[in-house]
């Protein structure tokens, strides 16, 4: 429990020096070619508030890379194109839904 509280706060905010969930750069990567567009991103990582709080990349982390690995683990484990994408569709939506509360005042303040 006390990881999954520290993982979910992780996803609305994130300190200067760290980032959000790896999965969000991986699909803002361009390694599968049509996934912005079936998922409704734009080329910006920084159109999307949860993902742009923190550090947008990582000098030892290759984004492209982990979207390869992502994907081509989607295929081993049998997984449809259409499931793959239901899944980046997935991972999308929560980028998106951190636009809808930026402008929420949090609780406390």
């Amino acid at each position: 429990m006390v990881v999954y509280l520290l993982e979910k706060s992780r996803l609305t905010y994130q300190q200067p020096l760290e980032r959000c969930y790896h999965a969000f750069y991986n699909l803002m990567s361009d390694q599968v070619p049509d996934l912005k567009e079936k998922c409704l991103l734009s080329n910006d990582i920084k159109d999307y508030w949860f993902v742009s709080q923190g550090k947008l990349t990582v000098p030892s982390i290759d984004d492209r890379e982990d979207m390869q690995f992502a994907d081509e683990a989607f295929d081993i484990l049998g997984f449809t194109t259409d499931e793959k994408y239901d899944v980046f569709k997935n991972t999308a939506a929560m980028m998106h839904m951190g636009n809808f509360t930026k402008d929420f005042v949090p609780v406390g303040k």
